[in-house]
C-alpha cells in the first residue's frame, strides 16, 4: 500500500517575515516623515511667532516716534532700516524689525491726524508683516478729567452719594469718596501728591491704615471705612473698573496755536468781553460788553421786552466741517447749538442758562477756557440746568458760582465731558452719606460721539492710540 507524505511548504515563514519587516519599515518611515514634518512645522511656527512679536515691537517703537513730533512730521514718509531689538539686561536680541511710517495725505486738515505704520519683523529665516493705523488721542475721550482733585484753595473735594458719571474718568491726583458715587466706565488715578502712595514700591496706605498693593484701594475713604465709602458701578455696568497708581497725563497750559490760527483764518477772533447766544437755526450771536455810568451791559442784547436784538456779529455754526471761535476776554454763554463748534476764551467762561444741542446726534460743542468755566445761576432757585458740551478749563476749574450759598438747586445735567486743572466744587454735601445741601448734584453723561467726532482743533493728550491692526501673515524666507 502506497502512502503519500505531505511536506511542509518551504520558504513561507521567510516570506511572511520579509513582508512584516517591509510593512513595519513602511510604517516607521511614514511615522518618521510625519514626525519630521511636524517638527519642521513647529519650528517654522516658532520662528514665525518670534518674527510676529518683533513686528509688534516695531509698532510700539513707531508710537514712541510719533509722540516726539520733532522726529516724525505730519506730511513726510519716514523709513527705518532693519533694527535689532535690545535686551532688557543689555545686548542685542536675534529679532529685528523694519518700519515705514506714512502720514495721511490730509493730516494738516484732519480732526484726527493718522499714520499708517507697516512693520516687518524678522527672526532667523522667517519674516512677518503687520500694518497698523495709529492716530492722535484727543482729550475729548474723557467724560471727566482733573489734574488734581483739590479746588483753587487746596481743599480736597469728594465724590458723593448722589453723583453719577459715564465715560472714562481720570485724575493725575487722587480721589476721595464719601458714600457710594456711581460710575459707568473706566476710572483711574495717578495718585500724584498723595502722601499715602509710594510709587517706587507700589504700596498704598489706606485711610484705615492698612497697607495694600491692590490698586483698587488707591483712594481715600472719607470715613476711613472702605465698605461704606467706595465707588460702585452705575446700573451694574460691566464696563466699570477702578485702578490707582496709573500713568500721569499732563494738561496743556495755554490754548493751542491751532485754535487761534483757525479762528483768525475764519475771521472769528474777537477782542473784549462778550455774551454769546447760540440759536437753533445755526447761528452764534455776539454781543459786546460795554460800561456806561458804572453800569455793565451787553450792547444790542435784548435784556428787556421791546429792546431790539442787535448783535455785533453773527457767526454761522452750520459750516462744514465746523467752526472755531476765539475770544480774547471773558464770555457768557447760553442757547441752542446747531453744528460743530469750538469756542475758546483767554479768560473765564460763564454758563448763564441752558446750553443744549438742536440734535444730539450731529451737534458738537467744545468750550475751552484758559482760566475757569463757571455756572452762574440763581443760588436760591431749584431748577435743573442742562449743558451739552465738552468743557476744558486749562488753568482753572469747572465750577458753580456761590456753590456753598443758598439752597439745593437741582441737578446739573452735563452731556459731554469735563476736563479741568483743579477740581471745581459744584455743591456742598452733608457728611456721612453725601446728600447735597447747596448747589447742584452731578448728572454727567459722556457723549459717545466725541470719540469719533471731537470738536475741531480740540487739544490732544500727546499720546497715540492704535485705531486698528492687520496681520499680513508670514512672508516666507528672507
Amino acid at each position: 500500500m502506497l502512502y503519500h507524505t505531505l511536506k511542509k511548504p518551504r520558504g513561507f515563514a521567510l516570506a511572511l517575515t520579509l513582508f512584516l519587516i517591509v510593512l513595519l519599515a513602511t510604517v516607521c518611515f511614514g511615522a518618521l516623515n510625519v514626525t519630521t514634518l511636524d517638527s519642521r512645522t513647529t519650528t517654522e511656527d516658532y520662528k514665525s511667532s518670534r518674527a510676529f512679536y518683533a513686528a509688534r515691537a516695531g509698532i510700539a517703537f513707531a508710537k514712541s516716534e510719533l509722540t516726539d513730533s520733532a522726529r516724525v512730521s505730519l506730511t513726510s514718509v519716514h523709513t527705518y532700516p532693519k533694527t535689532y531689538l535690545q535686551l532688557s539686561g543689555g545686548g542685542t536680541a536675534e529679532e529685528a524689525f523694519s518700519l515705514v511710517i506714512t502720514p495721511a495725505s490730509d493730516n494738516l486738515s484732519r480732526v484726527f491726524r493718522i499714520w499708517k505704520v507697516e512693520s516687518t519683523g524678522y527672526y532667523d529665516n522667517a519674516s512677518r508683516k503687520v500694518v497698523a493705523f495709529i492716530e492722535q488721542e484727543s482729550f475729548a475721550k474723557y467724560g471727566y478729567f482733573t489734574d488734581v482733585e483739590t479746588n483753587q484753595s487746596g481743599r480736597v473735594i469728594q465724590f458723593c452719594d448722589q453723583d453719577q458719571l459715564t465715560g472714562s474718568v481720570h485724575t493725575n491726583g487722587y480721589f476721595t469718596i464719601d458714600g457710594h458715587p456711581r460710575f459707568a466706565n473706566q476710572m483711574s488715578s495717578a495718585n500724584n501728591g498723595d502722601s499715602r502712595y509710594t510709587a517706587s514700591t507700589g504700596i498704598y496706605k489706606r485711610t484705615d491704615n492698612r497697607n495694600t498693593a491692590d490698586n483698587k484701594d488707591f483712594y481715600h475713604a472719607a470715613s476711613n471705612d472702605y465698605t461704606k465709602d467706595r465707588q460702585v458701578a452705575l446700573n451694574d455696568s460691566p464696563d466699570f473698573s477702578f485702578a490707582g497708581g496709573q500713568e500721569s497725563i499732563p494738561l496743556p497750559k495755554s490754548t493751542s496755536a491751532d485754535i487761534i490760527d483757525a479762528a483768525t483764518a475764519a475771521d472769528t477772533k474777537f477782542q473784549g468781553n462778550y455774551r454769546i447766544v447760540f440759536t437753533e437755526d445755526g447761528k452764534a450771536k455776539y454781543y459786546k460788553q460795554k460800561t456806561s455810568n458804572n453800569n455793565t451791559y451787553y450792547e444790542g442784547f435784548p435784556t428787556y421786552a421791546g429792546q431790539p436784538d442787535n448783535p455785533e456779529k453773527v457767526v454761522d455754526t452750520k459750516v462744514s466741517p465746523g467752526v472755531t471761535m476765539y475770544v480774547n476776554g471773558n464770555v457768557e454763554i447760553s442757547g441752542t447749538v446747531k453744528g460743530r463748534c469750538t469756542l475758546c476764551a483767554s479768560k473765564n467762561m460763564y454758563i448763564v442758562d441752558d446750553v443744549q444741542y438742536e440734535n444730539d446726534n450731529n451737534c458738537v460743542l467744545g468750550l475751552l477756557s484758559e482760566q475757569s468755566i463757571i455756572v452762574r445761576t440763581n443760588q436760591n432757585v431749584n431748577q435743573d440746568l442742562y449743558l451739552d458740551a465738552i468743557v476744558m478749563a486749562l488753568n482753572g476749574s469747572f465750577t458753580v458760582e456761590n456753590y456753598d450759598k443758598g439752597s439745593y438747586r437741582g441737578k446739573l445735567h452735563l452731556f459731554g465731558g469735563v476736563i479741568q486743572n483743579k477740581r471745581g466744587p459744584v455743591a456742598t454735601s452733608r457728611s456721612g452719606g453725601g446728600s447735597i445741601v447747596t448747589g447742584y448734584a452731578k448728572d454727567y453723561v459722556y457723549d459717545p460721539k466725541l470719540e469719533s467726532m471731537p470738536p475741531l482743533n480740540f487739544p490732544n493728550t500727546g499720546k497715540f492710540r492704535l485705531r486698528y491692526f492687520i496681520d499680513r501673515g508670514s512672508l516666507g524666507g528672507v
